[in-house]
This record gives C-alpha cells, sequence and structure tokens, in this order.
C-alpha cells in the first residue's frame, strides 16, 4: 500500500473543494478527484499544458492514476484554470457557560 492512501480525512472534506461552471462530473470531493474528474473531461491536455505550465506528460500520468499526488503548484495551476475552488470551514466558537 501507498504511504499517501493511509491518510487521514478531514472532517466534512466532501464539502471542502467545489468546481464552479465547468461541466465536469464531480462538483465536491478531494482537490486529486476533482482535478482528475476535469482532466478527465477536458478536450486537450496539450491545450491545458499551454495554458497552466504544467506538463502534458504530468497531467496524463496524474489523470490515469499512475501519479498520486502532484506538485502543489501544479495544483494551484490547475485549480484555477478549471474555476475549483476550495474554502475551509468557519469553525464555530464554543459556548460560555452564561450563553
Amino acid at each position: 500500500m501507498h504511504p499517501h492512501d493511509e491518510r487521514k480525512t478531514l472532517p466534512h472534506a466532501d464539502n471542502v473543494c467545489k468546481v464552479s461552471d465547468m461541466g465536469t462530473r464531480k462538483t465536491t470531493g478531494t482537490m486529486t478527484d476533482l482535478l482528475r474528474a476535469a482532466l478527465l473531461d477536458a478536450p486537450s491536455l496539450n491545450a491545458i499544458q499551454k495554458a497552466t505550465g504544467v506538463r502534458r506528460q504530468t497531467l496524463a500520468s496524474f489523470m490515469r492514476g499512475e501519479q498520486v499526488s502532484i506538485h502543489l503548484a501544479s495544483a494551484d495551476a490547475l485549480a484555477e484554470y478549471f474555476g475549483v475552488v476550495c474554502t475551509r470551514p468557519t469553525p464555530t466558537k464554543p459556548k460560555g457557560k452564561g450563553a
């Protein structure tokens, strides 16, 4: 088993990342899931390479699951290209004794 397969799951992880207006198969999930789905729906890896600077070979390998991760800078570029927006849930404040 690959070491990344035993990651901790964040609470509310399915609400952390969303895709806007790209018509991809997934609309919520992990960044990896969303980027892979967006790549599968993309018409051309060459066009994505030109727009983002991420090598086509890296995109293809990541899309097929042969490469489990990519550099954060690449993920950032792809997220911007595909309109993936990640938000951090607002923590709730504990109620005091008088509340």
